[in-house]
């Protein structure tokens, strides 16, 4: 299974979460910039460069686990 690593060290926001899902599943420049235009384009596949079965893995996201701000969760 391919394993996509988004590396999320420079992430100030929801744009560029954006930038780093949609540039490592190989989405086009087109692509509408929301969670549902890319799981859209994921389950209809032929859309993105990268198809299924693969592996999310985002790195340096900035959380400890919980999923807050308080905890360094920038997008929660």
């Amino acid at each position: 299974m391919k394993e996509l690593v988004p590396d999320g060290s420079i992430w100030q926001g929801l744009n560029d979460l954006y930038d780093g899902l949609f540039r490592a599943v190989g989405a086009p420049e087109w692509q509408a910039r929301n969670f549902n235009a890319l799981i859209d384009s994921i389950e209809a596949g032929n859309i993105n460069a990268v198809g299924v079965p693969f592996r999310l893995i985002l790195k340096n996201d900035g959380s400890s686990g919980r999923g807050d701000e308080e905890n360094g969760c920038r997008f929660c």
